[in-house]
């Protein structure tokens, strides 16, 4: 595999600034040997407990059209603290850092940027006992 040379040289100096979404969580299993469900999925289960057939069929017409944030407003307004509960009970299962999560880690970029919920970097990052922080 051929890389961007002006790519591995700004890794080399460390002047990258590494954004990572859901695609690297769903590398990772929790405890329970189950897979992280990836946000469309967590989106699809979430809308069973909506009691309204008229909002949950544009819930999930909304997901089906790839309108993530407009779902999960939909749903954080119907359900109140319940939809800060389905976020923990899912995003805040304790999980193993996959070997990706790691290889994240070991490039010792100055800078990461997660729009994930878990803490699996975060976990991947002490794991490798790196002499830098994290923010909590």
């Amino acid at each position: 595999m051929e890389f961007n040379a002006d790519l591995v040289e700004d890794l080399a100096k460390k002047r990258v600034v590494l954004f990572l979404g859901a695609g690297v969580s769903a590398s990772s299993k929790t405890r329970s040997g189950k897979p992280i469900r990836q946000w469309e999925a967590f989106l699809r289960d979430t809308a069973d407990f909506i009691g309204s057939a008229d909002l949950k069929k544009l819930i999930v017409e909304r997901i089906e059209s790839k309108d993530f944030l407009i779902a999960a407003e939909l749903l954080k307004g119907e359900l109140k603290h319940r939809w800060s509960d389905a976020l923990r009970d899912e995003f805040g299962q304790v999980g193993e850092a996959s070997s990706l999560h790691k290889a994240i880690i070991e490039l010792r970029q100055r800078i990461i940027i997660t729009t994930n919920f878990d803490k699996l970097l975060e976990g991947a990052w002490s794991s490798l006992n790196m002499d830098t922080h994290y923010p909590q």
